[in-house]
């Protein structure tokens, strides 16, 4: 990687940049609303080998564009900011191989920073360097564009390719449950195949011949909790199953590990750490040893949380080397790139910068995950499993460890299990198949299993009354000791899981909860 700082080659080197032409110290050049401003317009064949710029703010409200020979349309146009790995308007100090940024007043919006960018950018014929001013203010920008001319093409490697960089925004992603918590049961759907294909948060589809080198992926964390867990999944040269690269997570592709972390390393890290910044959230990660090769056209796609199901707002920006010059995506209006803002602590979203390029369709196990979850979304919410047995006293109870850290197993009495339920309206249901998984040390509910169990038959159903330990169930004008009602769960695995009623029979009864239990 650094033998070519020994080797003497051919080449002149350039620079072309803002300094004051009279002498003086006027060094930047001001850039009206709606101007667009060539920066360098050199003809090669070269080699454009470094990009600094400095500037006060404006990082989603102006574009950078790159034009390579002559083509038609820019095949680099990306917010500022967001060129330069710093997403949302916020600028942040941090190092990388291909970008680096600094400045005093880390994490803030719209203040003085330096940018650069050392990703070479071969061109043949032309480079034409421009920026544009969508704000409503002038804009004052610093600049320097370094580069290398060559006499002849046949001094460019034979096989060099043009740099390309796309900025996507999707505010928010159209994902199907965002209420559900990331890494619970419900949130554990299928998607594979042509539903991943279809669903995944779309980070480049480009056609051609070149090489995916990475992208930054920004996100705004509305919900609170972990992003994440979202697989990457890189198709080449069209759609198979599996995809050519299928990864494990969010944090994994990002090449780190349970969760992101506050650093920035050469080829991956954090621009901008969520944890500083109150949910704001910059990453990069480069292929630089492991570009991914691709010679008809790529998708590089990621889950938005596993099975797409999270709704924050979320900006990439992806590069590539393509063997010719093909048409960057325009970005959305400036109105839509702008960064959401918190008042009073809470998000604020303003209906005019909502972009979302695609509503995900709701299947069946969707629909099935999210009443699940509106059903166990309460504050008495239960889930509990282990082996029902009847105890020395005659009790019936639950042996069950009472954490994945405690080996033991503990006799619980199904009274103390219960006991925020007593009068209670209840419906007392058992499904006998299971419907668990080893989860570490913990048993845990199978969503894929349950999609499939057969209707749960209807024990009981009435007012839970606790006496002496024992838990009765008030129907019609007798009481029923509910370990009657299970004998035939005894000394058998089980999980027991207490659900909001939703159905509608049940609630016109005036019912209020159903005590499932699913057993072996």
């Amino acid at each position: 990687m650094f033998r070519d700082i020994s080797r003497i080659k051919k080449g002149k080197t350039k620079r072309k940049s803002s300094y004051d032409v009279t002498g003086k110290n006027n060094d930047a050049w001001n850039i009206e609303p709606g101007e667009s401003r060539i920066l360098a317009d050199i003809k090669g064949p070269g080699l454009i080998t470094h990009i600094w710029m400095t500037q006060r703010n404006h990082y989603r409200d102006v574009l950078i564009k790159i034009t390579w020979d002559n083509a038609e349309a820019p095949s680099i146009l990306c917010p500022l900011g967001d060129f330069f790995c710093l997403g949302h308007g916020i600028v942040n100090s941090f190092q990388s191989m291909f970008f680096t940024a600094s400045t005093s007043n880390n994490n803030h919006f719209e203040t003085g920073c330096a940018l650069n960018c050392y990703l070479p950018m071969p061109f043949k014929k032309r480079a034409l360097i421009e920026l544009i001013n969508e704000s409503k203010e002038q804009h004052r920008q610093y600049f320097y564009v370094d580069y290398e001319l060559y006499e002849n093409i046949a001094d460019l490697d034979a096989d060099s390719g043009y740099l390309h960089a796309e900025f996507h925004r999707e505010n928010p992603f159209g994902g199907w449950a965002h209420e559900i918590r990331v890494n619970t049961p419900e949130a554990d759907i299928l998607n594979k195949e042509k539903t991943a294909w279809n669903n995944n948060l779309v980070i480049l589809d480009t056609k051609g011949k070149g090489h995916y080198v990475g992208c930054n992926y920004s996100v705004t964390n509305f919900q609170g909790t972990w992003w994440g867990e979202g697989d990457d999944m890189i198709w080449v040269d069209g759609y198979k199953w599996p995809p050519d690269l299928h990864g494990t997570g969010s944090e994994d592709y990002l090449n780190q590990a349970w969760g992101m972390q506050d650093n920035a390393f050469l080829r991956n890290g954090s621009s901008i750490y969520e944890h500083n910044t109150g949910g704001y959230q910059t990453s990069y990660i480069f292929h630089l040893e492991n570009p991914v090769r691709f010679n008809n056209e790529i998708k590089v796609t990621i889950e938005f949380g596993h099975g797409n199901h999270l709704r924050n707002e979320t900006a990439t920006v992806a590069y590539w080397y393509a063997d010719k010059p093909y048409a960057a995506k325009k970005p959305p209006s400036v109105e839509k790139r702008r960064a959401i803002q918190k008042e009073n602590d809470k998000w604020v979203i303003d209906e005019d910068s909502k972009t979302t390029s695609r509503e995900i369709s709701l299947n069946n196990e969707m629909n099935l995950m999210k009443d699940r979850w509106k059903q166990k979304s309460f504050n008495k919410y239960i889930y509990v499993c282990g082996k029902i047995i009847e105890n020395e006293e005659g009790l019936l109870c639950m042996k069950m460890k009472l954490s994945p850290d405690n080996p033991n197993l503990y006799e619980v009495p199904f009274s103390e299990i219960l006991e925020d339920f007593q009068n209670d309206t209840v419906v007392v249901e058992t499904i006998p198949k299971t419907a668990m998984r080893d989860n570490g040390d913990i048993r845990t509910p199978d969503i894929q299993k349950l999609l499939h169990l057969p209707a749960p038959k209807q024990l009981v159903k009435g007012e839970i009354l606790l006496r002496e330990d024992k838990v009765f169930v008030f129907a019609g004008n007798s009481e029923i000791e509910l370990k009657k009602k299970l004998k035939n769960t005894i000394d058998k695995k089980a999980e027991l899981e207490v659900l909001q009623a939703f159905n509608e029979s049940l609630i016109n009864e005036e019912i209020t909860y159903r005590i499932q239990i699913r057993f072996e």
